[in-house]
């Protein structure tokens, strides 16, 4: 249950970087 939850916590910040970096190179 916890790897789960860490493995899930791991994905969502590397989608929400992948996000902000794309709005980055969007605005810039």
């Amino acid at each position: 249950m916890t790897g789960l939850l860490l493995a899930n916590s791991v994905g969502w910040q590397l989608t929400e970087g992948w996000v902000l970096l794309s709005i980055g190179l969007y605005l810039f």
